[in-house]
């Protein structure tokens, strides 16, 4: 339903907001610890988006990230200097 969707809309946003927020306390975390974190991180902001895309369609099919959609975001995470769930997504 529409509600349902602004709903969904809304709390993307928060979501957003808070991941935005949550960026400067990457630095904070030790830098073998900050990869993994970064990692799981840029994952679910991408399955986000995917639902974004989908209409926010979640009650049908599973949403998640293809396989070479993983492992770019695992080397990627692994090339950068200074990884970033926000920017790696």
């Amino acid at each position: 339903t529409s509600g349902f969707r602004e709903l969904m809309k809304f709390q993307f946003q928060r979501v957003r907001t808070h991941y935005h927020e949550a960026e400067p306390l990457l630095d904070l975390i030790d830098s073998d610890s900050r990869r993994c974190t970064c990692l799981m991180g840029s994952v679910y902001y991408r399955v986000l988006d995917c639902i974004e895309r989908s209409g926010y369609r979640v009650f049908g099919r599973r949403i998640g990230l293809s396989f070479p959609e993983k492992v770019s975001l695992v080397a990627r995470t692994y090339l950068e200097k200074a990884p970033s769930w926000v920017t790696m997504a």
